[in-house]
């Protein structure tokens, strides 16, 4: 019998470390080991299985067509939690907000391009921005809005030193196009118009809720530029006026805009002002609440004249 027991092999040294471990530590370092196991062979049969990385952008980029997935909480976000590829391509669709800058025909084409493709791209723009860098008649800027995609989230629109005076006939035919997406905010800065018909029309088509303008004042010889015929206002959604004006850029104008609140007119050629003059403007801003400008609800009109702010409410008014 004794030599029975002499023959039965000792277990490895380490054994009962491993299998009976002593202490609290090596208990909780087994199970580690155990469910790092596990979770390998998991992982592995999972990966035999898997589909590949442009399958799932694909997924992505149809469950981005969805108006829905852009919610806060909507499906983009959700699906951005799940692993890190897919919250590169899910941060990519749900990016910052951008604008597009357009300074030529070439530009216009190029993105008319690249917003199609991945399809949610059109909808992570917010603002454009058309600008004519090299001053020329820039006629390209009439194909804006057939060229690119719907742009459904589009808010602001910007015109910067564009000759507005020798656009094709049908620019307010296609700007009107914007319509579709609401744009809030237009800004036009120093357009070249011959008309105020020229810039008014181009207003009325995209009719705005908020309205930025800086006339151009001045050619390039410093001599005043006074477009002809009256400044005609009329706009069902405008709520909010901004206007860089010069002294003698407005002979007459009349508003019509139910839904006008405010109005903010900053005066640039203060250097030119006489005292007669700054009570012209002060007679001018206290006959928009009269007839026969049509501004129901107009509530206050501010005048910046260099240093000098004047404020009439139609409270003050009446």
């Amino acid at each position: 019998m004794d030599d029975l027991d002499w023959k039965i092999p000792l277990p490895p040294q380490g054994f009962f470390d491993v299998f009976f471990p002593s202490d609290e530590s090596q208990i909780q370092e087994t199970q580690r080991r155990i469910l790092e196991t596990q979770m390998q062979r998991r992982w592995e049969k999972e990966r035999k299985r898997r589909l590949p990385v442009e399958l799932w952008m694909l997924v992505l980029d149809s469950v981005a067509e969805d108006d829905a997935s852009w919610d806060p909480n909507g499906h983009l976000s959700q699906c951005r939690q799940v692993c890190k590829a897919w919250w590169h391509k899910c941060d990519q669709l749900l990016g910052p907000l951008r604008v597009l800058r357009m300074r030529s025909a070439e530009d216009v084409a190029s993105l008319a391009v690249s917003l199609r493709t991945p399809p949610g791209t059109a909808r992570r723009i917010r603002g454009i921005h058309v600008e004519a860098s090299d001053g020329a008649e820039c006629q390209w800027m009439t194909s804006v809005p057939v060229l690119l995609p719907e742009l459904p989230n589009l808010k602001t629109l910007r015109f910067s030193d564009t000759n507005l005076s020798s656009q094709h006939t049908r620019l307010r035919q296609n700007y009107s196009l914007f319509r579709r997406c609401e744009c809030h905010h237009l800004e036009i800065a120093r357009p070249r118009c011959v008309k105020w018909s020229h810039l008014m029309g181009l207003v009325s088509v995209i009719n705005p809720a908020r309205l930025t303008l800086t006339t151009r004042g001045h050619d390039f010889r410093r001599r005043v530029i006074l477009p002809e015929g009256p400044f005609e206002l009329r706009l069902q959604n405008l709520s909010s006026m901004s206007w860089y004006v010069l002294l003698g850029e407005v002979t007459s104008w009349y508003f019509a805009a139910p839904r006008l609140k405010k109005i903010v007119l900053y005066v640039r050629d203060t250097e030119a002002l006489s005292p007669h003059d700054k009570h012209v403007w002060l007679r001018k801003i206290d006959g928009l609440f009269c007839p026969p400008h049509r501004l129901p609800e107009l509530e206050t009109v501010h005048l910046h004249i260099g240093t000098v702010h004047v404020f009439v409410s139609q409270g003050i008014q009446r």
